[in-house]
């Protein structure tokens, strides 16, 4: 009878050893799973996480990328407009200061080339007039002797030289009774009557220069 009841002790306690092996095994074997699914689960959440930060980093580079093309090209337009405009600006100015520069070069030359012939025609309008004043005195003077001539043929007055002056005159006319002696002894108005002449008249454009 003990060994029987020893029998049955040890054989309830390896049942009870048994089971509580298998329960542990289950527990572990639970736990096991369960801990896998755990960590797949956060490890699939990390891996979606990260994708998505992956997918919002990248469409924030894009939109970044784009913003800076968009604005380094707004920026280039902008640079390129101005410079462009600086380059207008400047050939304007240019051919404003060229236009200028031929502009006074033209005015000077103009003031100086009037001024020449102002000059120039001034100083022709002094010789022509002191060549006219000449002319017309020496043929005043030529007309005075040629009349005078006439008039010592008729009226036995001593003629008067080119170079006789206004004083010498009334010299020529106290004189007149002493060398009409000589006068009618020279050959030429002896004895010949008076040729008639007539009276020289002034050319055209002395009396036109002279009068105007």
């Amino acid at each position: 009878i003990l060994k029987i009841k020893c029998l049955n002790a040890w054989r309830n306690y390896s049942k009870i050893r048994l089971r509580r092996k298998l329960n542990g095994l289950k527990v572990k074997q639970f736990v096991d799973k369960l801990e896998m699914r755990i960590y797949l689960r956060h490890w699939r959440e990390e891996l979606m996480l990260e994708q998505r930060n992956q997918e919002k980093t990248t469409l924030a580079l894009i939109h970044w990328s784009k913003e800076l093309a968009r604005k380094a090209f707004t920026t280039w337009t902008q640079y390129t407009k101005e410079k462009n405009l600086k380059k207008l600006r400047y050939s304007q100015a240019m051919e404003q200061h060229k236009s200028f520069v031929l502009i006074e070069g033209l005015k000077s030359l103009l003031q100086k080339g009037t001024k020449e012939l102002v000059q120039r025609n001034e100083k022709a309008m002094e010789i022509a007039k002191h060549n006219e004043d000449m002319v017309f005195k020496y043929f005043t003077r030529w007309r005075r002797c040629v009349r005078f001539n006439e008039d010592v043929l008729v009226n036995k007055v001593v003629p008067l030289p080119l170079n006789l002056h206004r004083g010498d005159k009334q010299h020529t006319k106290k004189t007149g009774g002493e060398n009409l002696e000589v006068l009618q002894k020279s050959v030429r108005f002896s004895n010949t009557p008076p040729i008639p002449r007539n009276e020289p008249k002034i050319p055209q454009f002395l009396t036109a220069c002279k009068y105007r």
